[in-house]
């Protein structure tokens, strides 16, 4: 396992005027590599949800050619078979959604690479994979809140929405990063909260289009909790090449995403930044 280095501050912005601008840094990220991250959705469409699909239309068929056979039969089709039959969709939606769990971290690194204004690619995907265990627990702890009628899991989708960055970028222990995350959202708790949900609809919206759209939709997600750990903490440390690398990063210093005085590039695309410039010529990110 990686070293821990010292855990960051939070400042996380008050009252609600950074939702906006939260949701504009995340589609001028999208925008600025939509390339990149529709082929990263096409994968991930491909591993978790293909296969779901495959398992609903496994029973679904079935049921209903003997519908059509035997419109008087009830029930219809066996119920046993169709035990077994939903027994496997709800078994392959399972599947589908572990894989995600081990695909989400390598979305994130690309989201902060990109944040730096580094170089991100279709195979920083994989990047990822061995945090796919605490993404995983990450997720259980979420799903608790089903408890809370449903509106508890978007409070916990909020709340936790920092902590696989923080554990990914700063090398914190699973309970570190979720006990930092807690008390950084829990001082600006609708923000978060809000921020997330609606987060989360837009990335639901792409079922809509027959599960198509979501290509587009998977990476709304990773971005905005880079965009909120980012602008919560400070910035992003200037280690991040090293991530993939194994290295461990040397301790955090205050100042967080490389400023454009120092890469001579746009923190947003990447773009060539003259001397003195403050805003990218090529996407108007201010820098």
């Amino acid at each position: 396992m990686y070293q821990e280095t010292s855990a960051p501050v939070p400042n996380p912005p008050q009252g609600m005027a950074a939702f906006g601008d939260w949701f504009s840094e995340v589609f001028r990220l999208w925008g600025a590599q939509w390339g990149v991250w529709v082929l990263q959705g096409l994968i991930v469409f491909a591993l978790c949800v293909v296969p779901a699909i495959a398992g609903y239309l496994s029973w679904y068929i079935p049921f209903m050619m003997q519908v059509m056979a035997h419109p008087s039969a009830n029930p219809p089709i066996d119920p046993i078979s169709m035990v077994r039959l939903m027994g496997i969709t709800y078994s392959l939606m399972a599947l589908g959604g572990l894989i995600f769990q081990f695909l989400l971290p390598g979305m994130i690194i690309t989201a902060l690479k990109q944040l730096r204004g580094e170089a991100i690619s279709v195979g920083d995907l994989f990047s990822g994979l061995r945090y796919g265990g605490v993404a995983f627990l990450i997720s259980l702890l979420t799903g608790l809140g089903v408890l809370g009628c449903f509106f508890g899991v978007y409070m916990l989708m909020g709340m936790l929405s920092l902590a696989l960055p923080l554990l990914i970028d700063r090398r914190l222990s699973l309970g570190r990063a979720i006990s930092l995350s807690w008390a950084a959202t829990t001082k600006n708790f609708w923000l978060y909260v809000l921020f997330f949900f609606v987060i989360g609809l837009l990335v639901n919206m792409g079922t809509l289009a027959c599960y198509i759209g979501v290509i587009a939709t998977f990476a709304f997600l990773p971005l905005a909790q880079a965009v909120a750990y980012a602008r919560t903490f400070g910035g992003v440390p200037d280690a991040m090449p090293n991530l993939t690398a194994g290295v461990v990063p040397p301790p955090y210093t205050p100042g967080g995403i490389a400023p454009a005085q120092a890469t001579g590039q746009c923190i947003l695309c990447g773009a060539k930044l003259a001397e003195g410039e403050t805003a990218c010529p090529q996407c108007g990110q201010v820098q």
